[in-house]
């Protein structure tokens, strides 16, 4: 259990944690953020000898911490939904549109169930218009630079023409063993994102 005040660090300290360095470590470290005697739903795991520190978002584990903490649960940020909601709509777009390129143009073209990622990208801006402007003004707002950083992967699968490899292709075959070595411009956006969601899940709650 992680005091709210050091989340920031802890998350960074778990990420960049070497494998070399935990080969001692039994099973898995699981680390939550606690305040006002409430833990936060958000969670990062990391094991022993191999893999990153990674997002953990199973509601049954955070329950499970709760109980064996006997703290109870805060209500969780909805960010971590819009993120999780955005990259399928966007994982969806991107593999419609590597279909799409190399289908024979002859065939009958099947019907789209993907959405634009300009009208998710206006979606975002008008929902998350304040914190934008927050970031934008450069006023520390994780919650502003989050969003920020899913515009950016909404104008990438934009930009994609299904001929090059692209987000579905680098979503399909992240190795989350290998997740801080990888020079994917796709899996690092992604991997900022989250980091930003876990801090920017900490904001709803009152602090002092």
């Amino acid at each position: 259990m992680i005091p709210l005040e050091n989340w920031s660090e802890v998350v960074s300290a778990l990420q960049e944690w070497p494998p070399e360095e935990r080969e001692d470590l039994a099973g898995a470290v699981v680390a939550m953020p606690v305040h006002d005697g409430r833990l936060a739903p958000l969670a990062l795991r990391v094991f022993g000898h191999f893999g990153a520190a990674l997002p953990l978002t199973d509601a049954t584990v955070h329950a499970d911490a709760a109980a064996a903490s006997g703290l109870p649960l805060a209500a969780e940020s909805p960010l971590p939904g819009v993120i999780r909601r955005t990259v399928d709509s966007l994982f969806e777009t991107s593999w419609e549109r590597v279909r799409d390129a190399r289908r024979d143009q002859r065939w009958a073209h099947p019907p789209s169930r993907s959405a634009d990622p300009q009208v998710i990208a206006d979606e975002l801006r008008r929902n998350y218009s304040d914190e934008l402007t927050a970031y934008e003004a450069g006023q520390e707002d994780a919650t502003g630079a989050a969003v920020s950083l899913l515009l950016e992967l909404c104008a990438a699968v934009n930009d994609e023409d299904g001929e090059e490899e692209g987000f579905a292709a680098a979503l399909a075959s992240i190795d989350v063993a290998r997740l801080g070595a990888t020079t994917n411009s796709y899996v690092q956006l992604l991997d900022a994102v989250m980091t930003l969601a876990f801090v920017a899940g900490t904001d709803l709650l009152p602090r002092g």
